[in-house]
């Protein structure tokens, strides 16, 4: 076997190569105007398509057993498009996404994404969706149980002041009498009781009167720059494909063309 017989084949390679390199610089006119058209026509697109922004908040949830983040967005389900005009129906025309967010290791907190083309609507669309949250039937349900359990907490509170302060007037006026010994009965350390039920009345009235299913915790965050369109990004992808295209196109012009001059 002679050792030379390959040679004619990597010669016959190479020649086809360089033909169809030659055959794109041949085209290379039409490769460059369907790279401009492309370019051109993708960047006049972006820029008359509307603009979308994203804004970002926090949400707790304020009653732990209520609900975790999870459980939510399987109630919820998608937001599609229905869902979007169901719960927003004042700025469902300009919403074009809302996701919830789930927070690693938090049972209490997620975070809410949307996407609107209006930004002046974000605040009303956050305050939409906690109303809506709160307006849930399990929500409201496991609300009001919450809200009886505080406010039967008030009352013994106030049971509970209420006694010990005729107590303070009964055992002061019997030791003006002298009819009460002081031993094993400390003023001090009985009106530091009396205060830290005040306190805790205090605090259980602040908890019933903010008291709700979800509440948002944090200023909403909003892009200053739309999310979409990207016209750069969509245009450097319009030019890697069209000269693709354009090279796929000039390649398959001279095959089409060699098949026609073989059957000539």
């Amino acid at each position: 076997m002679n050792p030379q017989s390959d040679k004619p084949t990597i010669y016959e390679d190479e020649i086809n190569l360089y033909d169809l390199w030659k055959n794109i610089v041949k085209r290379k006119r039409s490769i460059f105007f369907i790279f401009i058209v492309s370019i051109i026509a993708t960047g006049t697109i972006s820029l008359i398509m509307p603009k979308i922004y994203r804004a970002e908040v926090g949400v707790r949830i304020q009653t732990k057993e209520l609900i975790s983040p999870k459980e939510l967005s399987e109630i919820i389900g998608k937001f599609n498009q229905e869902k979007i005009r169901m719960i927003f129906p004042k700025y469902s025309d300009s919403i074009k996404e809302v996701k919830i967010i789930q927070i690693p290791a938090s049972t209490d907190k997620f975070k809410l994404t949307v996407e609107l083309s209006e930004t002046v609507y974000f605040q009303d669309v956050f305050k939409t969706f906690i109303q809506y949250l709160n307006n849930i039937p399990l929500i409201k349900r496991v609300v009001e149980e919450s809200r009886e359990q505080l406010a039967k907490r008030l009352e013994e509170i106030d049971v509970v002041i209420s006694k010990s302060q005729e107590d303070a007037e009964r055992f002061q006026s019997m030791m003006v009498k002298e009819k009460l010994n002081p031993i094993g009965f400390n003023p001090v350390q009985f009106n530091r009781m009396v205060s830290d039920l005040e306190v805790e009345k205090i605090a259980l009235k602040q908890s019933l009167k903010n008291l709700v299913g979800f509440e948002i915790t944090s200023q909403p965050m909003i892009s200053f720059s739309p999310v979409r369109p990207r016209p750069l990004l969509y245009m450097m992808l319009a030019g890697v494909i069209s000269l693709l295209f354009g090279i796929f196109l000039a390649l398959f012009l001279n095959y089409w063309e060699s098949l026609k001059r073989q059957r000539g």
